[in-house]
């Protein structure tokens, strides 16, 4: 639904949209199976099309989230992720081959 509660179809949908959605997606699947045991959530730059405004959101839900599920964020971008490096681990990665 859009602001104005009209349907719209997913293929009329910006990437960045789609791409925050099946975000949300995985964060509420997260939660459900986390209920009983803590779970491990992977993200690999899934929010490379994402405004900075709606990021900022993402990245408070990632917060949230991390209380109750381990959250593995992969990023070619991690300055895009600085608010939430007070509850993160950062570990720095090379590419293999790389000198």
């Amino acid at each position: 639904l859009t602001a104005d509660k009209k349907e719209r179809k997913v293929s009329d949908l910006s990437f960045g949209t789609k791409e925050q959605l099946v975000f949300l997606s995985r964060l509420c699947l997260a939660e459900i199976l986390s209920e009983k045991e803590r779970h491990v959530l992977v993200f690999d730059d899934n929010l490379v099309h994402t405004d900075t405004s709606r990021l900022a959101t993402a990245c408070e839900m990632l917060r949230q989230v991390s209380a109750q599920a381990q959250v593995v964020l992969m990023t070619c971008h991690p300055e895009r992720y600085d608010p939430i490096l007070d509850v993160a681990t950062v570990h720095r990665l090379r590419p293999l081959g790389y000198r």
